[in-house]
């Protein structure tokens, strides 16, 4: 059986903020490594290289380039929640863990202040299985 357009576009949206929350979230480590992966676009945009970011030169114009990445996602999220109610609710579960992980990792960063080394970025969310429990028994994502 195929799934529902709307079903795969909230997977999509969904897919796209996870994304983009995950390479906030590893960012760290990869520089660690010296590797970094954001966006040129907005490294130009925000007046920084990726050098300039490995090496902390302008915190600010960095928490700015992370808050319009959170914003992005933020977008993503909202999207695939419009589309809750054309989604089947035994197919909620599936969407439910990518939307748990990545409230979670928007409220870390907005917690940290935007701030791209801040290391709570690395924490494993330990309610996780509490949140997919409350979201199954709600039948929501």
């Amino acid at each position: 059986m195929k799934p529902s357009e709307e079903v795969v576009k909230a997977a999509n949206e969904l897919g796209a903020a996870y994304g983009i929350m995950n390479l906030i979230r590893s960012s760290l480590p990869l520089m660690a490594r010296g590797i970094v992966l954001l966006p040129t676009d907005l490294l130009a945009l925000h007046n920084l290289t990726a050098d300039k970011v490995y090496n902390r030169k302008n915190p600010e114009a960095v928490a700015a380039l992370v808050k319009d990445l959170t914003q992005v996602a933020l977008s993503h999220l909202s999207a695939a929640r419009a589309l809750y109610p054309s989604i089947p609710r035994a197919l909620c579960p599936a969407l439910a863990t990518p939307a748990s992980v990545v409230e979670y990792i928007i409220r870390n960063v907005t917690k940290a202040k935007y701030n791209l080394y801040d290391p709570r970025l690395q924490r494993r969310y330990p309610f996780l299985m509490w949140s997919l429990i409350y979201k199954h028994m709600l039948g929501r994502y």
